[in-house]
């Protein structure tokens, strides 16, 4: 209920809301890739770029396989002008397991 709550907020531009319903959830411990990769689109939302990027490493950490977040963390890394070096190596490490 929380993530839902937490994306309607989001989508509805109140973040501060969805922030609150995401931490909230993170200390259940409830799907953490995807509460991780949550929390970066509303700290993207709200124009923090690093705390972006950080829950986008998070969520990658927690699930290696997560397109979405990978796909999502390569468009922030390109909006911002960041290295997309670490990115393509990120890529080629999960195409590598994915060829297993």
């Amino acid at each position: 209920c929380r993530f839902l709550l937490a994306i309607i907020y989001a989508i509805s531009g109140r973040k501060r809301l969805a922030a609150f319903e995401l931490n909230k959830l993170s200390e259940t411990g409830y799907k953490p890739a995807s509460v991780y990769a949550a929390s970066a689109f509303v700290a993207w939302e709200q124009n923090d770029i690093q705390s972006c990027l950080d829950y986008y490493e998070k969520s990658l950490n927690a699930d290696p396989s997560n397109v979405t977040a990978l796909n999502r963390l390569g468009y922030v890394l390109a909006c911002a002008n960041k290295d997309l070096a670490k990115f393509a190596d990120q890529i080629n490490s999960m195409c590598d397991k994915w060829d297993r």
